[in-house]
């Protein structure tokens, strides 16, 4: 993954963002397999909406998913929500679903940070 801290838009912006092969569910769907790691897009999501925080940006994170599937799976999984009409691809997390994306995932692996 890479970032950038978008001072003018008070937010960060995911430039690039991905999961090698033996876990990435869209690569290995289309050849029948089975990843190897369960989490990793919540746990890379988690540690972007964390930069935010810290930056006090409250968490906001922009990016762009890369297809249809991975736009319903962010829309059902981190309640993202769509920038506007001219790019459906464009997404953000405002506040309160990074709030909620960082206590599951505390909640989840049991991190009391």
């Amino acid at each position: 993954m890479s970032y950038e801290l978008a001072q003018g838009s008070l937010a960060v912006e995911i430039i690039y963002l991905e999961s090698a092969r033996h876990s990435n569910a869209n690569l290995l769907h289309a050849e029948g397999g089975q990843k190897r790691y369960i989490g990793i897009a919540k746990a890379l999501f988690a540690y972007a909406v964390q930069v935010p925080m810290d930056a006090g940006f409250d968490g906001v994170l922009v990016f762009k998913a890369k297809t249809s599937e991975l736009l319903d799976y962010y829309r059902q999984e981190f309640d993202v929500c769509q920038v506007g009409s001219y790019d459906p691809f464009r997404l953000v997390i405002w506040e309160d679903a990074a709030e909620q994306l960082i206590a599951e995932y505390r909640r989840d692996t049991n991190v009391n940070a």
